[in-house]
């Protein structure tokens, strides 16, 4: 199921006291030089502690067969980034250079996501793949119900993603093996932001939902009104994010 044309009026939302969390919170740590989610940390603040020395230039670039409508990650020296032409590339951060490929059965739009050595990610057959970081091997495979576009996050060996299923996933990263599942009123395009022991999503039915990490039970719901596409920014204990109602 392809995802709907939406349009609107985007606008900042701060919840000050819905996201139910077991103590006062601090901010979300920056990550270093390494860029393991498309928005950085699990708490998806898109905040790093490296400087930016000096004016910036273009260094090399890399044009592939597909339109690209993911956000790259960076682990150490190699950059990955997927397409609209099946495939997840993996390239040397200061060459643009390919070390490896791996090619899917289908369009990519979501975003890789890197944790304990591997990649993983989604694409429009709605098949959601675990990868070798190192060399691109396939190391297993989820199959969902709809397209994935959101990208996945983590808590411990608990990874998460939603779907246009309607679904929100829950899977051992370690074996792909699904542990719990929670279906919403409408599409998940949102990647899920982890805080803490919680799990929040906002979804296309109008919620922002809290999860338990473990259990996926779910401890609150706030109603919004209108879609929301866009991911949740966790900071002290405070959800942002945006949305299509006018």
């Amino acid at each position: 199921m392809k995802r709907p044309y939406l349009s609107g009026i985007f606008f900042l939302l701060l919840l000050l006291a819905t996201l139910v969390l077991p103590s006062p919170g601090q901010a979300q740590k920056p990550v270093t030089s390494d860029w393991p989610l498309c928005r950085g940390n699990q708490a998806l603040t898109g905040v790093t502690a490296v400087p930016i020395r000096g004016a910036l230039k273009l260094k090399w670039r890399f044009k592939a067969t597909g339109g690209i409508e993911s956000s790259p990650i960076i682990i150490g020296r190699t950059v990955y980034f997927t397409a609209r032409d099946s495939l997840l590339r993996a390239l040397d951060l200061r060459s643009g250079k390919t070390d490896w490929v791996y090619k899917t059965g289908d369009e990519i739009l979501s975003s890789p996501s890197f944790h304990e050595q591997k990649i993983f990610f989604g694409d429009e057959a709605g098949t959601f793949y675990a990868v070798s970081a190192e060399n691109g091997g396939e190391l297993w495979a989820f199959q969902a119900e709809a397209n994935i576009i959101g990208a996945a996050n983590f808590y411990k060996d608990y990874l998460y993603f939603g779907a246009y299923d309607n679904y929100l996933y829950c899977l051992s990263q370690k074996s792909g093996k699904l542990l719990w599942k929670f279906e919403t009123g409408g599409y998940i395009n949102s990647m899920p932001a982890v805080y803490k022991n919680r799990v929040v999503i906002t979804g296309c039915d109008g919620f922002m939902r809290i999860f338990a990490a473990r259990t996926g039970k779910e401890i609150s719901r706030f109603s919004i009104g209108g879609y929301v596409a866009a991911s949740p920014t966790i900071v002290r204990d405070k959800a942002y994010f945006g949305s299509m109602v006018d």
